[in-house]
C-alpha cells in the first residue's frame, strides 16, 4: 500500500477479502461486524478523506484488520433533536456515576475503620 498500490489489489494478490463495516458512531458500543476495539474506534474518528489509511493493523478478536475511511456522514440534525434529551439524560448519568465512583475512591482512602468488640460476640 505504502508503494501505490490500491487496497483492492493488495487484498486480491493477497487472496483478502474486502468488507465494509457500514457507518458507526462515536457513542455506540463497538464496531459493526468487527466487534469493541477502543483504539481502533479512535483511530477510525482521526482518519481524513486525505488521509484514508491509519497505517497500522488492529487486532480484535484474533483476527487482523486494516481501516480505510470511504465517507464521512454528519449528524442528522433532526434525528439529533428528536434524541437530544435521552443523550442529555445519559450523559448525566454516566457524569453521576463518574462523580460516585470518585468519592466512593477517596472515602475508602480516608476510612478509618475500627472495630467495635462489644457488637461483636465470640
Amino acid at each position: 500500500m505504502k508503494a501505490g498500490a490500491s487496497l483492492e489489489e493488495v487484498a486480491n494478490k493477497e487472496k483478502l477479502t474486502i468488507k465494509e463495516t457500514g457507518f458507526f458512531s462515536r457513542s455506540r458500543f463497538g464496531i459493526p461486524k468487527i466487534g469493541s476495539s477502543l483504539k481502533m474506534k479512535a483511530v477510525a474518528f482521526s482518519l481524513s478523506l486525505k488521509d484514508p489509511y491509519p497505517g497500522e493493523f488492529f487486532k480484535v478478536n484474533d483476527k487482523y484488520y486494516l481501516k480505510k475511511l470511504k465517507k464521512r456522514e454528519g449528524v442528522l440534525k433532526e434525528e439529533f433533536k428528536e434524541k437530544e434529551k435521552d443523550y442529555r439524560k445519559r450523559y448525566y448519568f454516566q457524569k453521576r456515576g463518574r462523580y460516585l465512583d470518585a468519592w466512593l475512591r477517596n472515602a475508602r482512602i480516608h476510612a478509618e475503620i475500627k472495630l467495635n468488640l462489644k457488637l461483636i460476640k465470640i
